[in-house]
């Protein structure tokens, strides 16, 4: 991979809690091995990874079927169960899957509330709930945002709201992603007008549709235990070269992986402000024409994985 480096602006709080020295995007380095590639005939719509397990959950359909799917990292089949919901065109699909519960989020589009599917051993369920995104964090609360409003909705794990987290923005705008890792939020916000409608997830033609956010984008970083606003980052114009389409997930350093370039190199926000980016090596296999990345995660050994439209998932070792 090769890595190139632009500075930045970002708001830094008098508190930060976050040490700087665990600010290390240098764990990203190039690795020739190509990645271990997982083919089917599946059309790919969402995925999670379970860190404690080292498993991955994908969520798919085959014509006009819905299927979930986890994978071990070696790209074996462990499972699959037919969901009790049919295919449709959606504005996004979430996923979360823990050691206790697999959770799927599906918006429509234009819908005041959505979809929130929940699998676990003994019982599956559904509930109606507003927005677009969501993420879990470790004590069992659910973050759920991406509706008009610029606060996270915080619910229990029994699905009872509990309150809003307030969100410090500058200007109007819609959450387009939402990630937790230990007691760290990330928050990507997509500075728009109330009329903005996000791009269908799944087009006609059921191939997803990845448009980037940049320009006029804003990414944060808080701390849940204080709910304080520890770093604010603006995607300006000069990022617009860079095509940044998601933030993805954070790694074990806290560090935000986006994705960019039409997949084809992501970029790394450290938790001192500075982001780098890096390319793949193997671009040639990742992706191809009509290829699109659906989700992407890292486990704590770097390997890290894109989940492809047309039925191919690819693990990559990075260290």
């Amino acid at each position: 991979m090769l890595r190139k480096k632009r500075g930045h602006k970002s708001h830094k709080s008098k508190s930060e809690h976050i040490n700087s020295k665990f600010a290390q995007s240098n764990i990203y380095h190039s690795n020739s091995a190509p990645p271990i590639v997982i083919k089917s005939k599946r059309i790919h719509i969402a995925s999670a990874l379970n860190q404690q397990q080292s498993l991955l959950f994908v969520y798919g359909c085959t014509t006009n079927t819905v299927f979930s799917y986890i994978y071990t990292l070696d790209g074996y089949l462990v499972t699959l169960f037919p969901c009790n919901h049919t295919f449709k065109l959606f504005v996004s699909v979430n996923a979360d899957f823990s050691n206790d519960a697999i959770m799927i989020l599906l918006s429509g589009q234009g819908a005041l509330f959505n979809s929130l599917y929940t699998y676990t051993d003994y019982f599956s369920d559904n509930k109606r709930i507003e927005g677009t995104v969501f993420d879990c964090h470790r004590n069992g609360d659910i973050y759920v945002a991406g509706s008009q409003q610029i606060a996270v909705s915080i619910y229990s794990k029994q699905f009872q709201f509990k309150r809003y987290f307030e969100i410090f923005q500058i200007e109007p705008g819609i959450i387009t992603s939402l990630l937790i890792r230990d007691d760290l939020l990330i928050v990507l916000l997509k500075c728009c007008d109330a009329d903005y409608q996000p791009p269908a997830f799944v087009g006609r033609n059921k191939r997803p549709i990845r448009r980037v956010i940049t320009p006029e984008c804003q990414i944060y970083r808080y701390c849940l235990r204080t709910e304080e606003l520890l770093q604010r980052w603006d995607l300006s114009d000069r990022y617009n070269s860079r095509m940044i389409t998601n933030a993805c997930f954070v790694d074990r350093y806290m560090n935000v992986l986006m994705e960019c370039d039409y997949s084809k190199d992501y970029c790394v926000w450290d938790t001192d402000g500075r982001i780098s980016y890096y390319q793949l090596k193997h671009r040639n296999t990742h992706p191809m024409r009509l290829e699109y990345t659906i989700g992407c995660s890292l486990t704590d050994d770097n390997q890290l994985i894109y989940l492809l439209s047309n039925g191919c998932i690819k693990i990559f070792n990075i260290w």
